[in-house]
């Protein structure tokens, strides 16, 4: 349970004309760009990490419990935002379900569509990774 005190399952149960208003105020926060500011806190603790010394501070894994209302909000506002925000078809780069490989493949697969067609296909691969060091 985050500092709030409210409960996922509470959340979840609802009645609809709650739901209306909780919709009016993420709208009203997604428009003048106001969240309120307990919804930016949050209860740290400490989970004691499997056959660790609970006496080293290492051997602790902090958590930090948020409130439920703000990650639903959290979790609207990024839903809208990918409408928006979808990348072109052809890119892989930081995206979730899009490897190196699967690139690579339709690349491979492009190439050998050309081939059969009787065009030239060239490839060109740049290794960039420590480039912006």
């Amino acid at each position: 349970m985050g500092p709030d005190g409210i409960p996922t399952a509470a959340i979840r149960q609802l009645p609809r004309r709650v739901m209306v208003v909780m919709t009016r105020l993420f709208n009203g926060i997604l428009w003048t760009g106001h969240i309120p500011r307990n919804w930016k806190m949050g209860h740290v603790i400490a989970i004691l990490k499997v056959g660790k010394d609970p006496r080293l501070a290492m051997s602790q894994r902090s958590i930090t419990l948020l409130s439920h209302i703000a990650k639903l909000f959290e979790r609207i506002a990024l839903r809208r935002l990918h409408r928006h925000l979808t990348p072109r078809r052809g890119q892989f780069g930081f995206r979730s379900e899009h490897s190196t490989k699967l690139q690579l493949a339709r690349v491979l697969q492009h190439m050998a569509a050309e081939l059969n067609r009787g065009r030239r296909t060239i490839g060109v691969f740049l290794d960039i990774e420590k480039a912006l060091d």
